[in-house]
């Protein structure tokens, strides 16, 4: 989610910085994962310079094309352009060739004496957009005052739209924070401002009698509060400057005045909003109701839709308008011929909504709200406010009273919490005055009922406050998790015998410092993960699965299966930002159903992707492996005291081809490569290295006593082996063969490489075996060393019908 700071100073005065800004909003739960800076440096614009259009001509070779005569005072300047807006005796801005331009997007680019269609263009006539000082892209810079001299610099005649995007990881539970006000309202209550700046006096007054409509709500389950009004007289033409600068910054394109308006409404308040031509409903009867399924509907996308039994549609009469909640239809769809509205503002049940935009696959930034529950008092107000907007810019004349069907009013929570269970939860003590404080700057409300116990009313729109607990985490991130000291009962506990709770949290950094002195860094993801992971046959039987009841939404509708969906998330995220090498770990639960019983298991993930070191001139990077996998594999299992195991080739629905690490017949960890279908449905396109540990197991064998022995005086020799045998045949079984040999001196076997070459015969493989030679009594000949591989081949060659590869 996109929040402009510009926007949201409409909302809260601050002077912070946006880097302040940014540390308060991620300390209270709404975690920004950039900030986008979108000034401009002066020094950008100094090539620039004034120019006066003389003359329009037609391009001969292009029809949307013209040739423009520019004056820049010493000389004219032939500029193809083809903005829509341009007219002669316009000043307009002018960059010549060999001047730079910095456009919004990002980078620069030289202007070069260029032909376009066999015409020659010196130079280029600029937008806003092309020259990084605003987001207006469809037409070029006009510049008011005509008087001024042609050639001039004309930085000292731009002004520029500064702003500052942050891009807010929203959690689902928190749609009270899907808008502008709704950030600033947090903000405001870690800054303790005076108040948050809302519009006030909203009234609404007929201007218009001659138009009517009808309303009704047959079903209050699904639609609580159904609010409209009728606006007459509209315009539809092109939104000012400050409307779609503000759409454009979060990333949404501008349609026309009344749509940018709803879009407007929403993003400030988080009220959803839809506009009818009121032309076109026929009946002038508005009916929200459920129809019959299989009913077909277009949609504003130009999709003809199936309807299902429990899809809630606004309709005329009973002719399907809009998808409540999700979109709007294409037979109602506001034009530029479009002369009068419905306005409509509703809550509607979360449930209902999730189900339509399941049903069709749609997800809209009105459903994204909708489906994790809007605020039924807000429906009103920004109708109200969304009202006042359609009179200004679109010179509309309100055509009804407010209609409001809310039968039955959906009240506060209330709850009693009690001030000593709060302090003692939280581990520190807060008094009773900062409590009350705290929850009135999240308006809610509270009031004493004795010197322990206080009661709050919880506004609606705050949907994941429902229990005490919720209160208590709500007091505790505005508080603040880093003002909480630790206990020092907590710290003595070290000082008694250590529990198995102190073990295991030693053995986990232990196993942490190795990742990290490694290069590795940790990743914590999310416990829930999408559907669709599950829904897929392919990769995951879905009678495993544990779905959530009420689900907040489908991409975090299901308990995570595995550590790799949601890692591989994570990975996408790094590599769309050009983070190629990628070398991360982490430790959680993954959760799967066995018939009637829940299980739970602590895995340990490991990744890796790219190169094994960045570009350096001192050093040479390559192409990550499954053997850079095994290495810190097995410095993990050897920090367990597992430094014996066997190594079963595998390959499954996750991995192409991989190792199943066994001991004494458990199996510790799987080892590989991820398969293409799985990459292809995260679009990575990159090779991805994972390593799964079960860490039940491997933290097991830790606690075993290792028995220790001197270490060999004599050296260690090394001879590495290629067989050519049948791809049945795995590392599995040259690794038996080798220690049914009772070659004492064999201390290591090592799968060093895999090769299939294009030439080869599709039927074999090559196996590079790397050996480790070593005797405890005397330094090994050449001759003894000979004799073993020499035995060993000829067991190759007999037992697996190997080919030695010289």
């Amino acid at each position: 989610m996109k929040i402009s700071l510009n926007w949201l100073k409409t909302f809260i005065d601050t002077k912070k910085s946006p880097k302040i800004i940014s540390e308060i909003l991620t300390e209270i739960g709404l975690e920004v994962d950039s900030i986008e800076d979108h000034s401009m440096e002066q020094s950008k614009l100094k090539d620039l310079i004034i120019g006066e259009v003389k003359s329009l001509s037609k391009h001969p070779n292009a029809k949307k094309l013209k040739i423009a005569k520019i004056d820049i005072g010493k000389k004219k300047l032939n500029i193809i352009c083809g903005a829509p807006n341009i007219k002669v005796k316009q000043k307009v801005v002018i960059a010549k060739p060999g001047s730079t331009i910095y456009p919004i997007k990002g980078g620069k680019l030289k202007i070069n004496k260029v032909k376009i269609r066999g015409e020659y263009s010196e130079g280029m006539i600029c937008s806003e957009q092309e020259i990084g000082i605003g987001n207006n892209e469809k037409g070029i810079i006009i510049l008011k005052k005509n008087n001024i001299i042609n050639g001039l610099k004309a930085d000292k005649f731009l002004t520029q739209s500064n702003d500052v995007i942050f891009d807010i990881s929203l959690t689902p539970n928190r749609a009270d924070a899907a808008s502008h006000m709704g950030v600033a309202r947090d903000l405001n209550a870690v800054l303790k401002s005076t108040k948050i700046n809302l519009p006030k006096n909203l009234p609404i007054i007929i201007e218009n009698k001659k138009f009517k409509i009808n309303v009704n709500v047959n079903n209050n389950n699904a639609c609580p509060r159904y609010s409209g009004v009728l606006i007459s007289d509209v315009k539809i033409k092109e939104s000012p400057n400050w409307l779609k600068d503000n759409l454009i910054s979060i990333g949404l394109s501008p349609i026309n005045n009344v749509v940018d308006i709803t879009n407007y409404i929403l993003h400030s308040f988080g009220q959803p909003m839809h506009a009818f031509d009121y032309n076109k409903i026929k009946s002038k009867n508005i009916k929200v109701q459920f129809l019959k399924k299989g009913t077909n509907f277009i949609t504003l996308d130009g999709i003809k839709r199936s309807l299902q039994k429990d899809d809630l549609m606004i309709c005329d009469n009973n002719s399907p308008l809009c998808i409540a909640g999700v979109l709007g239809g294409e037979s109602s769809e506001v034009t530029k011929k479009t002369t009068a509205l419905f306005l409509e503002s509703a809550y509607f049940s979360p449930e209902n909504i999730r189900k339509s935009s399941q049903n069709h696959q749609i997800t809209t930034d009105a459903s994204f709200r909708f489906e994790r529950g809007t605020d039924p008092n807000m429906t009103v107000y920004a109708l109200k406010i969304a009202a006042k907007l359609i009179k200004e810019i679109c010179q509309g004349k309100i055509a009804s009273d407010i209609i409001d069907i809310y039968p039955k009013k959906i009240n506060n929570t209330v709850l009693k919490v009690n001030v000593d269970r709060i302090n003692r939860l939280i581990g520190s003590k807060i008094s009773k005055k900062e409590i009350k404080n705290i929850l009135k700057s999240l308006d809610i409300n509270s009031k004493d009922i004795n010197n322990k116990l206080i009661k709050v009313s919880i506004p609606p729109y705050r949907t994941d406050v429902k229990r005490e607990a919720d209160i208590i985490e709500e007091i505790l991130r505005i508080h603040g998790y880093n003002k909480i000291k630790l206990s020092s009962y907590l710290g003595s506990r070290y000082l008694s015998k250590p529990s198995e709770a102190i073990k295991e949290n030693d053995f986990i950094q232990k196993i942490m410092n190795v990742l990290v002195s490694s290069g590795y860094f940790e990743i914590t993801t999310n416990s829930l993960t999408s559907t669709k992971y599950i829904n897929n046959k392919n990769l995951w039987n879905k009678k495993e699965s544990i779905e959530m009841i009420n689900k907040l939404s489908e991409e975090h509708g299901v308990l995570k299966t595995n550590l790799l969906f949601t890692s591989l998330e994570t990975i996408r995220y790094n590599l769309n930002r050009k983070q190629k090498n990628l070398k991360f770990f982490e430790l959680d639960k993954i959760y799967k159903k066995n018939k009637s019983l829940y299980e739970e298991t602590q895995k340990l993930g490991i990744y890796m992707v790219g190169k094994n070191l960045e570009n350096h001139f001192n050093s040479q990077s390559r192409n990550l492996n499954i053997n850079d996998l095994k290495d810190i594999t097995h410095k993990v299992l050897q920090q367990s005291k597992i430094n014996t195991y066997n190594q079963i080739e595998f390959s499954d629905s996750f991995f192409s081809y991989g190792i199943i690490i066994e001991k004494n017949n458990c199996e510790i960890a799987k080892i590989g490569e991820i398969t293409e279908e799985i990459k292809n449905l995260f679009e990575i396109k990159e090779k991805v290295f994972f390593a799964e540990i079960n860490w039940n197991e491997m933290y097991n064998f830790s606690k075993e006593n290792v028995i220790y022995k001197n270490i060999s005086k004599f050296p260690e020799v090394q001879r590495d082996l290629s067989l050519i045998i049948d791809n049945k045949i795995g590392f599995n079984e040259i690794d038996k063969i080798v220690k049914n040999s009772n070659f004492n001196i064999i201390k290591k076997t090592n799968l060093y490489d895999i090769y299939q070459g294009k030439n080869s015969n599709k039927n074999k493989k090559t196996y590079t075996i790397r050996f480790i030679l070593q005797d405890d009594k005397e330094t090994l000949s050449e001759k003894k060393i000979n004799e073993v591989m020499g035995k060993l081949m000829d067991a190759f060659i007999k037992k697996l019908n190997a080919k030695i590869r010289k």
